[in-house]
Order: C-alpha cells, then sequence, then structure tokens
C-alpha cells in the first residue's frame, strides 16, 4: 500500500478519503508510481479549490499484496478524521439516536419503505419519545440530509419514507435496464419508451414485476412520484402520460429545424443564448427540460413522425420545442451540448420581440437547480449568432461590448447588437427613447454617443461615479437626445422621473436648486461650444475626441513577459499618491483578501462586490493584469475606464498574445499606449510601429524610467524596496508624475503662439516654467511656436534645447541664403529650399510620435479651407508648414493628401482651445503676435518703393509709418485670430501670458540672447499663478472624499417615497440640506 496526502492550505469537512484499489495489476513499480502521480494530477485537475479542501489522504491499494493491517490502518485513519471534525462531540438528542436504531433495524428487516403515520407511531413510542410533531418532521429531515433515508416534506410525499435510497435506484434501474425479458422487449410500449421517451402505466407494471422481491408493483404510485421529484419522469402539461427524458432518442438541431421549416415559411430566429458551463453533469438538462414541459402556460410543441405519420412531441434526449403562446408563433428552442445548454426564439410574426424575461427566468432556473440538487457547478451567459453554430466559437458579453465583432464561422463581421438585442441584453438608453428616470452613478462609466442623420455616430461625454445623467431630458419631459452605454460593468441608482415630479411639487426649494444646476449647465455647455468648439467644427487631420476624464479605474497590461509590471504599476502609483488616495490589486491581493477560490465562477458578486467597495475607499484604482489572459486579467479588463497596454521600447513592437486576446473582448474602454525607456536613453524611434499595429489605442507615453523600474528582481524584493520610496515625494516633472496627471485629467499644457522671431521669447518662457517647477506635460503650437514647442518635446535639457534654437536663428539671419534661395515670384519670393535645410538640419527625419512630449502643430489648409491639427508624420515638415507665410514661401504639399498647408497663425495663432480639447487642464498661452499699431501715414492712393527707401534713410525727411511687406503678411495672418484670441484671453481654462517683445521685428534673429532672456520679467508671475492653483487643487482633493456620493444616501434619495424628507431637507434651512447629488 502507498498513500499520499493532497496538500492544500485549508481543510473543509467533512473530510474525504479516497481509496484506489486493484494496486497489484500494475507490475512495474515506476510505472506504478508515475499512475499514482496522473491519478493525483488528474484529480486536482478535475476539482475545485473547495473541493479539494476536502480531502485528506488518498490511498493506493493492492488487492492480493496487501493484509488486514493495511486495512486496519485506513479504518483508524478514518476514525481519526471523524473525530477532528467541527461537529464531532456535539450533542445530539439521546431519541434520535434510538430512532435511527429502530430505522436501521426495519432496514435490515427487507422493509425499503413505510408509511409516515407508522414510523410516528413508533417515534411516539414511551423508549424513544419523540412525541412533538414538529420535532418529528425535523429528525426526519435531519437523517435525510445526511442520506440515512429519502424524505419530503411536500403534499404528494409527505406520507411516505423511503428507509433504503439504494431501493430507490434500484427502482429507477429496473425502468431502464436492457436486462428484459424478450416479451417486454418487443411490445410496443417498451418501442415507444426507447424511441420518445413515453413510459405507460401497463409498461411500468410489467418492468417492475420483474423484481417481485423488492416491492415496486406495491409502491409504484409513491415510487412515481418520488421520481418527479427527481425529474426521472415528468408529466406533460394536459396530460397522464409520462416522459423519461434519459430514454428519448436523440435529434440534431438540423434535423428538428427541418421538420418545422420549409423554404417557403422561414421562421424569424433570435440569437443563440448559451449558459456555458465549466463541467455539465448529464442529468443537468434533464432538469431542465422537465421544468419546460411542467410550465403551465407553455405547450410542447408537436411534429409530425415522418415515419409513422402521426403526431409526436419535440421531445428529444438533446432538445426539445415548447410554443411560448397558445397561437404557436413564438417557440422555444432548448439544445443540449458538451458543457453547454444553448435556446432559441423562433418568431413566425414580428421579429421585433425582446426576450428579456425569459432570459432572467433560465438564469434563475439553473442557479435554483443547482441550490436545489446540491450541485457545484458555475456558468457564465454567452452569444452566438442565430445562423451559426453554437457548439463552438460563441462570444460573451464582454466580448461584445463593441459595435462590430468578428465572427469566424460565416468569415464577417456581425454587429453586436444583433446578439444582444433579442435578449434584452443590451446595455444602452437609446437615442430618441422616452425619457422616464434619472441615473445617478454609483460606481462605473457610461459613455454618451450622439447618431447623426448620415448614421455617423459622435462621442458627446463621459461620465464617471457620482455624475448624473438624463436629468435635463426627465425634467423637459423629452425624448433622449444621445444613447447612453456603459464603458464598463457599472452600478447606478435609478430615481424614477414621477418620483422626481413628486419631489418637484411637494418640495419646490429643490426645484430652484435643479435650475441652478442646470443653468451652470447650459451655460457651461455656450461657454465650452464657443471657447473650444468655435474652430474645430471644421478640423480635419485629427480625431474629434471628447477629453476623458474623472477615471475611477486603470487596468495595467504588459505586452509580453519582459515588461516588469509589478515595478511600472508601484511606480504609477507613486506619483499618484500625489494626486489622490491610489490603491494597487493584483491577483495574490485579492486572494489573500477573499481566499483562493476568488476568481470561480461562484463568488463572483462578491469578487465585484470587493471590488466595488475599494473602487469607493480610493480616488483611483490600479488593477494589475497577469501576464496571460488569466480570470483575473479579464475581470481587471472588465473593471477597467482606461487600459494602459506596456511595452518596452526596445523590444519588438509585434502585438503580444495577451493583446490579441484584449482585441477580441473588444471592450469600450479608452486605451493607451506605455513604452517604457531606459533613464539615459536617446530620443525614441519606430514608434509609428508600435502604432500601427495597435490601431485600437487612443494615444501613446513615452516614459523614462528610473534605474529601479527595469532592475530584474523578484516581486517580493520590488514590493520592499517600493516601501522606502514610498516614504519620499515624488518628482513632479518626472514622466511617471506626467502620465499620473494624464490619467487623473490634470495635465499641463504649454500652448506658444506664432510671431516670428518674438517667438524666441518662448525659449525664456520654458526656462521660468521649469525654475518654478511647474510640469510641461502637453505642447502645441503656431508657426515660430510650433518651432520651439518641437524642440523642447524632442531634447528635454534646457542648454541642447536653448543651444540647437540659437544654432537655427543664427541660420535664419544669413543673407546669401536667402539670396542664393530667390525664385521667380509666381508662387511665393522663395523657393523654400536654404529653410527646408535648416529645419531637416535642426529635427533630421524625426517623427512626431518619436517626441517624449506630446505634441501638436496648427497649419491652414488652403485646399479645404480648414485647420490642420498634425499629431503623427514627419516632424520638420509639418513644423516648415506652420512657419510657411504666404508670399515668402510657398505651400507644403502634403506628403499624405498633397493638400497644400500654410502658416497656422491664419486660422488660430494660440490654439489653447485646440490644447484644451486634448485634454488638458491647466494651460499657459504664450501670444508673441505683433500688435497692430493704430497710427498710420496717409499716402493717397498709390506709393512708390523708391520714395519710401529714400525717405528712411534721409535725414532730414519726416519718418512715414507705412507698413512693409513682412508686417502686411503677419498682421493678414493675425486679423482673423483677433476675435479667438480674446476667448483665450478672458477664458478661465488657460493662463494668457504676453512677454514684452513688442519693440521686436517678426525677422529680428539677430537678436536671440536679448529675446530668449525675457524670463526673469514674468517668472514671478508664473510662480504665484501656480502655487494658488495647487493650493486650491489640495484643498479640493480633501473635500473629493467627503462629497463623493456614499450609496447608502443615494439609495435613501431613490426612496423618497419611505423617507421623510425634513429628515434629509431640515425645515429651519431647507436649500442648506438638499441631498448629495443636488449639491
Amino acid at each position: 500500500m502507498s498513500t499520499t496526502n493532497f496538500k492544500i492550505r485549508r481543510q473543509l469537512d467533512p473530510p474525504v478519503i479516497v481509496v484506489c484499489t486493484n494496486e497489484d495489476k500494475v507490475k512495474d513499480p515506476i510505472e506504478r508510481k508515475n499512475r499514482q502521480e496522473q491519478f493525483i494530477k488528474n484529480l486536482g485537475d478535475v476539482l475545485n479549490e473547495k473541493n479539494k479542501a476536502h480531502i485528506r489522504n488518498i490511498y493506493f491499494v493492492s488487492n492480493t499484496e496487501d493484509d488486514d493491517v493495511v486495512f486496519e490502518e485506513i479504518r483508524e485513519n478514518i476514525s481519526s478524521q471523524a473525530k477532528l471534525m467541527n461537529d464531532w462531540g456535539k450533542d445530539c438528542p439521546l431519541k434520535w439516536l434510538l430512532f435511527q436504531q429502530v430505522l436501521g433495524k426495519l432496514k435490515e428487516t427487507d422493509v425499503p419503505i413505510s408509511t409516515t403515520k407508522a414510523l410516528k407511531k413508533i417515534a411516539r413510542h414511551k423508549d424513544i419519545g419523540i412525541t412533538d410533531d414538529e420535532e418529528f418532521v425535523l429528525c426526519l429531515q435531519y437523517y435525510h440530509d445526511i442520506g440515512t433515508i429519502i424524505y419530503f416534506d411536500e403534499e404528494t410525499l409527505r406520507n411516505y419514507i423511503i428507509l433504503d435510497p439504494e431501493w430507490l435506484v434500484d427502482a429507477f434501474r429496473c425502468l431502464v435496464s436492457d436486462k428484459i425479458t424478450d416479451i417486454i422487449s418487443l411490445s410496443r410500449d417498451w418501442k415507444v419508451l426507447k424511441e420518445r421517451g413515453e413510459l405507460t402505466s401497463s409498461l411500468i407494471s410489467l418492468l417492475f414485476e420483474k423484481e417481485p422481491k423488492l416491492k415496486f408493483l406495491e409502491n409504484k404510485e409513491h415510487l412515481l412520484e418520488v421520481m418527479k421529484r427527481f425529474d426521472i419522469v415528468v408529466n406533460v402539461a394536459n396530460s397522464d402520460t409520462l416522459y423519461m427524458p434519459c430514454m428519448m432518442e436523440a435529434c440534431s438541431f438540423t434535423a428538428m429545424q427541418k421538420k418545422f421549416m420549409d423554404e417557403n415559411h422561414v421562421f424569424n430566429r433570435t440569437s443563440w443564448l448559451c449558459f456555458q458551463f465549466d463541467f455539465l453533469p448529464p442529468v443537468f438538462f434533464h432538469h431542465v427540460l422537465a421544468w419546460c414541459i411542467k410550465h403551465e402556460h407553455w405547450d410542447v410543441s408537436e411534429i409530425v413522425d415522418s415515419e409513422s405519420a402521426t403526431k409526436r412531441f419535440a421531445l428529444y434526449r438533446q432538445i426539445g420545442v415548447f410554443n411560448l403562446d397558445k397561437s404557436g408563433c413564438e417557440q422555444l428552442v432548448i439544445c443540449e451540448a458538451p458543457n453547454v445548454i444553448a435556446m432559441q426564439v423562433w418568431n413566425s410574426g414580428s421579429s421585433e420581440n425582446t426576450y428579456k424575461q425569459l432570459r432572467c427566468t433560465f438564469s434563475q432556473l439553473i442557479s435554483n437547480i443547482c441550490c436545489r440538487y446540491r450541485l457545484n457547478v458555475s456558468f457564465i451567459k454567452t452569444f452566438k449568432c442565430k445562423d451559426g453554430n453554437f457548439v463552438f466559437d460563441r462570444k460573451e458579453m464582454l466580448e461584445l461590448l463593441k459595435m462590430e465583432f468578428r465572427c469566424n464561422e460565416h468569415k464577417c463581421n456581425h454587429f453586436s447588437d444583433e446578439l444582444l438585442e433579442p435578449w434584452g441584453c443590451t446595455d444602452e438608453k437609446g437615442q430618441g427613447d422616452q425619457s422616464d428616470s434619472v441615473y445617478i452613478i454609483l460606481t462605473g462609466r457610461l459613455r454618451s454617443v450622439r447618431t447623426h442623420h448620415n448614421g455617423k455616430k459622435s462621442l458627446v461625454a463621459e461620465y464617471g461615479r457620482g455624475e448624473l445623467v438624463g436629468i435635463v431630458e426627465v425634467l423637459t419631459d423629452t425624448a433622449r437626445t444621445t444613447t447612453i452605454m456603459a464603458v464598463r460593468d457599472t452600478e447606478c441608482a435609478h430615481l424614477p422621473g414621477d418620483l422626481l415630479n413628486l419631489i418637484k411639487r411637494k418640495y419646490p426649494q429643490i426645484v430652484t436648486r435643479l435650475i441652478h444646476l442646470l443653468g451652470q449647465r447650459i451655460l457651461g455647455h455656450i461657454e465650452t461650444r464657443d471657447e473650444v468648439h468655435m474652430n474645430l467644427d471644421h478640423v480635419s487631420g485629427i480625431d474629434k475626441k471628447v477629453s476623458v476624464g474623472n477615471l475611477s479605474t486603470i487596468a495595467v497590461l504588459g505586452s509580453n513577459q519582459d515588461v516588469p509590471l509589478t515595478s511600472f504599476t508601484l511606480e504609477l502609483q507613486h506619483s499618484l499618491q500625489a494626486i489622490g488616495l491610489t490603491t494597487r490589486l493584483t491577483s495574490d491581493i485579492v486572494k489573500q483578501n477573499l481566499g483562493t477560490g476568488a476568481f470561480d465562477s461562484i463568488n463572483e458578486f462578491r469578487l465585484f462586490n470587493w471590488l466595488g467597495q475599494q473602487e469607493d475607499m480610493n480616488i483611483i484604482t490600479l488593477y494589475q493584469c497577469d501576464y496571460s489572459m488569466t480570470r483575473w486579467t479579464k475581470h481587471c479588463i472588465r473593471q477597467a475606464d482606461c487600459i494602459l497596454i506596456v511595452g518596452l521600447a526596445k523590444n519588438d513592437p509585434s502585438v503580444g498574445e495577451v493583446e490579441k486576446q484584449m482585441e477580441n473582448i473588444a471592450v469600450r474602454a479608452q486605451k493607451e499606449l506605455v513604452l517604457l525607456h531606459e533613464e539615459d536613453a536617446e530620443s525614441p524611434k519606430g514608434t509609428i510601429e508600435w502604432l500601427n499595429a495597435r490601431g485600437w489605442c487612443s494615444s501613446h507615453h513615452h516614459i523614462r524610467c528610473p534605474k529601479r523600474v527595469l532592475k530584474k528582481q523578484a516581486e517580493v524584493r520590488v514590493v520592499e524596496s517600493y516601501e522606502r520610496v514610498y516614504q519620499t515625494k515624488p518628482d513632479r516633472l518626472s514622466d511617471f508624475s506626467r502620465l499620473a496627471r494624464f490619467l487623473t485629467g490634470t495635465s499641463v499644457g504649454l500652448v506658444l503662439g506664432g510671431g516670428g522671431a518674438r517667438g524666441l521669447s518662448h525659449i525664456g518662457i520654458v526656462k521660468a516654467l521649469l525654475e518654478a517647477e511647474v510640469p510641461i506635460d502637453m505642447v502645441g503650437g503656431t508657426s515660430m511656436g510650433s518651432f520651439v514647442g518641437a524642440v523642447w518635446c524632442e531634447d528635454r535639457n534646457i542648454t541642447r534645447f536653448t543651444q540647437r534654437c540659437r544654432e537655427w536663428s543664427m541660420d535664419m539671419t544669413s543673407i546669401w541664403q536667402k539670396v542664393l534661395d530667390l525664385t521667380y515670384p509666381i508662387t511665393s519670393m522663395f523657393t523654400g529650399q536654404s529653410f527646408n535645410v535648416t529645419l531637416e538640419k535642426t529635427f533630421k527625419d524625426r517623427q512626431i510620435e518619436d517626441l517624449w512630449i506630446p505634441y501638436f502643430c496648427i497649419t491652414t489648409d488652403i485646399t479645404s479651407s480648414s485647420m490642420r491639427i498634425h499629431t503623427h508624420g514627419s516632424l520638420w515638415r509639418y513644423v516648415r508648414a506652420s512657419m510657411s507665410l504666404s508670399g515668402y514661401l510657398p505651400p507644403l504639399c502634403d506628403p499624405i493628401d498633397a493638400h497644400y498647408l500654410l502658416d497656422g497663425g491664419y486660422v488660430n495663432n494660440l490654439p489653447a482651445d485646440v490644447m484644451k480639447q486634448l485634454g488638458a487642464n491647466s494651460i499657459f498661452a504664450v501670444d508673441v503676435g505683433s500688435r497692430d499699431s493704430t497710427e498710420s501715414y496717409n499716402y493717397g492712393d498709390k506709393i512708390s518703393g523708391f520714395w519710401l527707401l529714400a525717405n528712411k534713410w534721409s535725414p532730414w525727411s519726416e519718418t512715414v509709418k507705412v507698413p512693409d511687406m513682412a508686417e502686411i503678411q503677419s498682421r493678414l495672418a493675425y486679423v482673423s485670430c483677433v476675435r479667438q484670441l480674446d476667448h483665450v484671453k478672458n477664458s478661465d481654462y488657460c493662463e494668457y501670458i504676453r512677454p514684452p517683445i513688442d519693440k521686436y521685428g517678426t525677422l529680428q534673429f539677430g537678436s536671440f540672447d536679448e529675446i530668449a532672456e525675457l524670463r526673469y520679467l514674468f517668472h514671478p508671475l508664473i510662480l504665484e499663478w501656480w502655487s494658488i492653483k495647487e493650493k486650491t487643487k489640495n484643498n479640493l482633493k480633501k473635500k473629493k472624499r467627503s462629497n463623493s456620493i456614499d450609496s447608502t444616501n443615494v439609495y435613501k434619495i431613490c426612496w423618497l417615497g419611505k423617507v421623510h424628507l425634513p429628515d434629509v431637507i431640515k425645515k429651519e434651512d431647507q436649500t442648506a440640506k438638499l441631498p448629495e447629488f443636488m449639491s
């Protein structure tokens, strides 16, 4: 004999000891050991963690080699394990034990069944003393639970008690056994049973007569009632005929479909709703089929048997069809496949019906079956297109969150709504639907999308925890203007419109507060539309997405196993802690809190409830995924507002296996690419290859990592090292802090305007910001601002940055280069070759995607008469286009679409509105444009350039102020931006800065040192403004948790009909104590 312990952290009762016999059949010791190890492995794979906790020992016993000593050892182990049980030694009524002995004696005397009345009489005997009826029933239920007897306290079953459970098993075996006489096998009744599962009373009697000693026939009625209780046999509604699901012949779905449909009459069909199990016991489908057969409002559909030309029920071993209404126009088809129960509805009438109630009913039915028969099985709901084979390629709900998905069976794309809508699974409130409720987001995220007349959809906004959705439509009693969909699993408090109307009538002061809130929202919308969208209505070259804020949950996903996910997540958490309370969750952390079975399907509700609590307690929750698509990784993706895809920049840019699976899941969450670089890395390269392989990413981020992040060490050591790091303050100028601000919607943007040589003062601005320790997270510019911004984003070393700008400026002062570049002025005065060389020399072949900091520049597209915003492509070309003054330089021909591009100053010389649209929260807008002089000289209807030249050089002539060609071009560039510039100056979303550069000319690049060192004039202003903003932000951060919506308060609000409102709003100041969502 050999034995092994089943290693498990915790043990559950009752204990299980596994004994495997016939060990002696394998003679070779090595082969015997291998088989034992394989058995233990297979057992571990089959059992879940909960079941493993019951196993104590596994014995391998030889039938010929082991003696009685071995078996005595097993008996002693069983006894010792029993004594270790929690219930061992607890008091049990002595009379119950005496009654159990009587039941055992009856069983030994071949009394397998007895009436309840007879046993009650025995229990009342003075030697036992169970006189109370309730105690007698309780005793019977106890012995039923431990498997001693079979007793059901139900109307049709309570009169009899089966003393020997094996007797019931023998009775069932008697009905299905092949060991029957030839007379029975040749009978018509037996043939009907084998083909249709129909069990006649006469056949039952014949089968029970085979075992006269077991007294089946005498107890026929009770046996059948017990078998009905276990769904072994079932009555069809309004019929006395019994059916045995396990005896029905098999039939494929295709064959069943042909019995109901033909080419001239094809039903409308829903998609397949599938309940997918980890393991589906064979008898489980019989329980489902029996429930449908017994349903009082459904009828089993009938078909014509082609062989006998007679009607029969559409019931088979693995499929059944039921009429959902009396007309027969709606039919439910239920099928079974390995580990799957699938259902579809056929409708010969309208195809617009939804069957949400049907889905909910069957979900509850399956849960009830598991509970009733104590089946430890778990399932998930999956879907399949209506014409597909539900056996394979099913899609989970999470995979259908996108509008379309790829169907491998049909090799085409399907709309997700085609699968979800028939079962009422869509997570949307549609545009044009009646507004009857207000929703308050407790956890999760909602997205608002507008569908235009041409069918195109545009993102309007996203809403996070604590925000209200639908209140305007409810108060104005109008249809929904947008479609609201869930970005991820979302829990909302539901405030019915009728209840809101009741509140309006009874408590007018709340209406006053609501009007104030709505007024603020409308004014904010108008202001945003005027200030931010004024110049974006005709923008091309950029996705017009709404900046996403109020992120609550962030999933961190590694592109491959080389990515140091733990170090990265801990470093990011350190930076996020400076903004707000942040927690990090991993699969190990979850298991430590919820146990090793936390990710089992049966614990899904408990897991999501716990994750929701973590989100409530923190402003940001970081979900660190595993390196493979485990259940935890799927949970992380499912919970995420934003997914960070992290890769090592030096690695191959190909898509990782987990990324491919995430793409198939196709979640709606925003996805960001994060590329990690060494601390001393040179400028990034090849970013476009990463992005081309990942079209689903919204944007990308280059991150220089401290050495501790990329250092390879054990995870335990990593966590220990960061305990010391967390005691220090994070560097807010680091790339991790920049990423943290992006994720929390607190990015700092720097907008650099155009103005020729006056734009050299941008260098001083950058220096002043660094000296004030103000971070620069995003840079955008026009004309000269696009050049200075691009140089800074490429090389953030302030010395090299200044030197490169100086070298370029000195090149711009070369007269010989300008002379050699002159051309016949049809398109422009210069060919542009000399100017191009200076920019190529500065930027080489750098792409915008390869800049350290997110960057954009503005150009004027004279082909489409629109503004262009460039966030990708050749850096020097788009900077050149943004600096191309009309008349001086030819338009740059865009290599992508051959459009002609000119100086961006003609449409937007200070693009702070664009920066706001791209997500910056704090914006510094630096204006260096020319200020038009109001003084002018009336020279009449014509003027001679020779006269102006003579006047300029003559010491005796009066100075005549007439603008030259450069000044005219400069004024033309800014004349269309005057209104937009006024909005920027008066806006509250940016800090407008105007350096003292009016005395410098547009082409005065020779004054580089003087212009670039103007920072000392406005450094105190920047420092003061930033200090005030930081102080305000910290105060708001302290208040954020206290102002967050508590779910208890929300539910109290939602049920105001049951709450005395003055308890929420004090009478002495009814406007001061408004509900949380009103404040």
